[in-house]
């Protein structure tokens, strides 16, 4: 694994970073606003119109930070999240989520039995996965989740590196669904999109909606 630098200049692997202060320095400044949080209601609302949501009663998210993105999700029987960072992790129990609910796995060691939600998510995580890790960490989203799989990240039609904060080895962009589809052939395509952010306020995004066949 690349090492690299973080803010406290010391040398640690990116999940380690995302562990301890540049994790921390990033909650701080993405911590959402109204209009933050409008847009991201926006967008869920626009994923799910390809959901039945009478069938969804289980929900998780993969690397949930402070949960901006939970807040604006449809009632639902169970909201899980996984936050490796300690600080994003506390404020998510405080403000969210019952804390039997949130645990600080990282997407590769996810503890869930197989299939038991319904849908399983990230948004803006995959990005950070260094490509050794990917594979593991996608094959254990895809094995928690029951039914979907739904990817919100960057995209570049082939994979790079993309320098981030003035440090390599921290985050890269592909297809995100055609990553999954080429490793999971139990997976089909149910819709994507484009968050286009002169339109959203967020950052470009893609989306991919995933089915696991019945």
């Amino acid at each position: 694994m690349r090492r690299l630098v973080n803010v406290t200049d010391q040398v640690e692997t990116p999940l380690d970073a995302w562990r301890g202060d540049w994790g921390n320095s990033y909650n701080t400044r993405n911590a959402p606003d109204a209009d933050n949080i409008a847009a991201r209601r926006s967008l869920f609302r626009t994923i799910f119109q390809h959901l039945p949501i009478a069938d969804l009663n289980s929900i998780l998210e993969v690397g949930a930070n402070v949960g901006a993105n939970l807040i604006v999700l449809p009632p639902v029987g169970a909201i899980y999240a996984t936050e490796p960072n300690d600080q994003a992790r506390q404020q998510l129990i405080s403000n969210l989520l019952h804390p039997l609910n949130v645990c600080g796995d990282a997407a590769h060691m996810l503890h869930w039995p197989d299939g038991h939600i319904d849908l399983v998510f990230t948004s803006g995580v995959l990005i950070h996965i260094p490509p050794h890790m990917l594979e593991a960490s996608c094959r254990q989203i895809v094995r928690v989740a029951r039914r979907w799989v739904l990817a919100i990240e960057y995209f570049s039609k082939e994979p790079r590196e993309v320098r981030y904060r003035g440090q390599d080895g921290m985050l890269w962009t592909m297809d995100y669904g055609a990553y999954y589809l080429d490793r999971f052939p139990e997976l089909k395509p149910v819709a994507a999109g484009f968050a286009w952010q002169r339109l959203t306020g967020l950052d470009d995004l893609n989306w991919w909606l995933l089915e696991k066949r019945q």
